[in-house]
């Protein structure tokens, strides 16, 4: 900028762990002295959120996700035109990560400047599982609770001759809350058939942006088949799944009902679920909201 306002020098730590110290986030200037009457600094997060505002010579003021969050005492200088020039952040926290600018302006001139800031934190509980969904797989499924940035996951897998194999993800999913940590979680698929006895399962979490991993191990005890259907047709009135509807249809509490039964041929009436497992020898007549938990897996590992 050739006017009369430039910033000089931006400086944004780009990446800090949560809460170990505290960041400076520091913008700069120079302004012509027939211009300093109409200075103002303005700190915006993600170019739109205006967090921190100083007009010289008023009190600066932090707003939005900066409120209660910056110190805003905090002098960067002794020149009382650029004494708040400055965001000092006690304890930095996820929710502050993202890109921050700088903006001064005059009466007659502006300039801006950007840099990102990332807050990381390692993932307070990892959770490695594996289940039989089928004969011939084995579900690999690895979860991450309370990390920052969005984790990514490589799943694996190491037999007892020390070979290590890849398994590629086929499905990721995550949730930001507010906090600005994520819950977020990846599985993949292997053969059942081809997995041995001791086989070490693994998980690694990684955060973009840092150096941090995390790896969890399993030793791997194969997991038995699923129970095949009986094989003999059911007895007179014994119940099957055609009669399964209107058991359900006479349930009025959230009760599992346990029949042991055929093949589920159709769905239950409108309102309730039985579960179709044409490899299980049961089925569980409940209300959708509990089928679906069921039908997810979350009961059976």
């Amino acid at each position: 900028c050739s006017g009369g306002v430039s910033i000089v020098k931006l400086t944004v730590p780009g990446v800090v762990e949560t809460n170990r110290s505290g960041v400076e986030l520091d913008c700069e200037y120079r302004v012509e002295e027939w211009e300093r009457p109409g200075l103002v600094l303005k700190w915006y997060l993600d170019k739109i959120h205006l967090v921190y505002q100083w007009i010289p010579p008023l009190r600066p003021q932090a707003l939005g996700v900066l409120s209660g969050r910056v110190n805003i005492s905090y002098s960067a200088s002794r020149d009382p035109w650029a004494m708040h020039r400055a965001l000092y952040i006690p304890r930095p926290d996820p929710a502050l990560t993202g890109q921050y600018s700088c903006s001064v302006s005059t009466f007659e001139d502006e300039d801006t400047r950007s840099a990102p800031l990332l807050v990381w934190t390692p993932a307070q509980y990892v959770d490695l599982k594996y289940w039989r969904p089928s004969e011939h797989l084995v579900n690999i499924s690895c979860h991450a609770t309370g990390a920052s940035p969005k984790p990514e996951f490589t799943l694996f897998t190491r037999d007892p001759n020390g070979t290590r194999q890849e398994v590629s993800v086929r499905g990721e999913n995550g949730r930001r809350e507010d906090s600005g940590v994520w819950e977020a979680g990846a599985w993949g698929l292997i053969l059942w058939a081809e997995t041995e006895a001791d086989t070490i399962v693994g998980c690694t979490v990684t955060l973009p942006g840092t150096d941090h991993t995390h790896t969890t191990k399993k030793i791997y005890h194969p997991v038995p088949p699923p129970v095949p259907p009986p094989q003999n047709p059911p007895l007179p009135g014994q119940a099957t799944g055609r009669g399964l509807g209107p058991i359900c249809h006479k349930m009025r509490q959230p009760t599992i009902f346990l029949i042991f039964t055929t093949f589920l041929a159709q769905p239950a009436e409108e309102g309730e679920s039985c579960l179709p497992f044409g490899t299980v020898s049961a089925a569980l007549c409940t209300y959708p909201q509990l089928s679906d938990s069921m039908q997810k897996g979350s009961m059976f590992q």
